[in-house]
C-alpha cells in the first residue's frame, strides 16, 4: 500500500467514525435518551505524589538567590521569584496553594508569601528584627517563626496572613527551627542559650514550655514522627562531640541513641510513613545519605559519598522518592529512590541549587 493509499484510508475511517457519531447523538435525541460519555485516560500519578513538583533557591541567572521549581523528572525549571534581594528557604503551605520564603528585601530578613506560580508576593513581617525559620501549622492557618538578632530572639506565631504576630518565648536566647507537631498542638524548636544549643517543647498556645532533653552540649535539627508521638534530633554530647541521631518521646522519655560512631550524623528526617528516618553521615566532603528503621537498625548507604551532600535531604509525599542537594564549591538538585536506586541530577547549570523541598 503506498502511501496516497495510506492517507486516503486514514481519511476513510476518520469520514465513518465522524458519521457514526453523528448518527449516535442524533438517535440519542430522538429517542430522549442520554448523550453516550467515553471513558478518559487516568491522569498519571506525580513523581513523589503531590504536584511532582520540588522548589529550591538558586543564583542560576547571576546575582542574588531567586526561587525556583522544577519538575521531578527535571523538566519545566521556572523561576518564582525575581527580585535584586535575595530569597532562600521555600515551604509550602500544606495544600500546596502557596509558598513563604525569607527576603532581605527590606534590609532585614522577612517572611514573603507567593502564590504557587509566583504571583501576589506579599510580605508577611514588617518590623526591624530578622524573622526566619518560617514553617506552617498542620492547618495551614498559622506560621511559627523566629524573630529578633543573633543575639536574642524569640519564637513567634503569626496567622497565614500575617496577622496577629506574637511571641510564644521571653527567653532571651536565639531560638531556630522550629514546627509544629502533627496535631498542631505542640511546637519544638532550639533555644541556644548560655553557650548551650537544647530541643525544647512548648504547647501552641506558649503554655508549658519544657526542655526535650537537658544536656550541655549541642542539640539541634528536631523532627517530628509522622504520629506526632516521638522526635529525633542530633546531640553531640561531652562523651561523643561528633553529634549523634536521637529519639524521644515528647515529654522527653524513652530516650535513645540510634547512632553510635565518630563520623557525625545530621539532618534526621522520618519517612511519611514513620518506619524509617532519613540523615545524613559525615560532614563536608565524603558526607552521604542514609537510611535506617527507626529502631536504629539496619542502616543503608544510598548515595556515593564523593557527591558531598549540601543541607538537609526531603522525602517525598508518598515516601518513594529523596531530594538532596549536592556538590562542592557549586551544588545542584538531586532526586533519588528512597533504596538508593535510580539517582539522577535535575539541575545541570554551574551555579549553586540548594535546599531542595517538595510541593504537597
Amino acid at each position: 500500500m503506498n502511501v496516497f493509499k495510506v492517507l486516503r484510508r486514514t481519511a476513510r475511517i476518520v469520514a465513518y467514525s465522524g458519521f457514526l457519531m453523528i448518527a449516535v447523538l442524533a438517535f440519542a435525541m430522538i429517542s430522549g435518551t442520554a448523550s453516550p460519555t467515553f471513558a478518559q485516560a487516568p491522569t498519571p500519578t506525580p513523581i513523589g505524589g503531590g504536584h511532582g513538583e520540588i522548589t529550591f533557591y538558586s543564583n542560576r541567572d547571576g546575582g542574588n538567590a531567586d526561587i525556583y521549581s522544577i519538575d521531578a523528572d527535571g523538566s519545566n525549571i521556572r523561576r518564582l521569584t525575581n527580585s535584586p534581594a535575595t530569597d532562600y528557604f521555600p515551604v509550602w503551605s500544606p495544600d500546596g496553594s502557596q509558598f513563604i520564603f525569607i527576603s532581605d528585601r527590606a534590609n532585614n530578613w522577612n517572611i514573603i508569601a507567593a502564590n504557587a506560580d509566583g504571583s501576589n508576593v506579599r510580605r508577611l513581617t514588617n518590623n526591624r528584627d530578622d524573622n526566619e525559620f518560617q514553617e506552617w501549622s498542620p492547618d495551614g492557618t498559622q506560621i511559627v517563626y523566629s524573630s529578633g538578632t543573633t543575639a536574642s530572639s524569640e519564637l513567634f506565631v503569626m496567622n497565614a496572613d500575617g496577622s496577629n504576630a506574637h511571641s510564644l518565648t521571653n527567653e532571651h536566647g536565639y531560638v531556630i527551627n522550629p514546627s509544629f507537631s502533627p496535631d498542631g498542638k505542640h511546637i519544638v524548636f532550639v533555644l541556644d542559650k548560655d553557650s548551650h544549643s537544647n530541643i525544647y517543647v512548648i504547647n501552641a498556645d506558649g503554655s508549658n514550655l519544657y526542655h526535650l532533653s537537658k544536656n550541655s552540649g549541642f542539640e539541634d535539627y528536631p523532627d517530628w514522627s509522622p504520629d506526632g508521638k516521638q522526635i529525633a534530633f542530633v546531640s553531640s554530647r561531652e562523651n561523643d562531640p561528633s553529634g549523634e541521631i536521637y529519639v524521644s518521646n515528647i515529654d522527653g522519655t524513652n530516650l535513645r541513641a540510634l547512632t553510635n560512631d565518630a563520623e557525625g550524623n545530621w539532618f534526621p528526617a522520618w519517612s511519611p510513613n514513620g518506619k524509617q528516618i532519613l540523615f545524613v553521615k559525615g560532614q563536608g566532603a565524603g558526607s552521604a545519605l542514609y537510611i535506617m528503621d527507626n529502631d536504629g537498625a539496619n542502616v543503608q548507604k544510598i548515595t556515593d559519598p564523593t557527591l558531598t551532600i549540601q543541607g538537609s535531604p526531603a522525602w517525598s509525599s508518598d515516601g518513594t522518592k529523596i531530594v538532596f542537594s549536592a556538590g562542592g564549591g557549586n551544588s545542584s538538585i538531586y532526586i533519588v529512590d528512597a533504596d538508593g536506586s535510580n539517582i539522577e541530577r535535575l539541575t545541570g547549570d554551574p551555579q549553586t541549587n540548594f535546599f531542595p523541598v517538595w510541593r504537597p
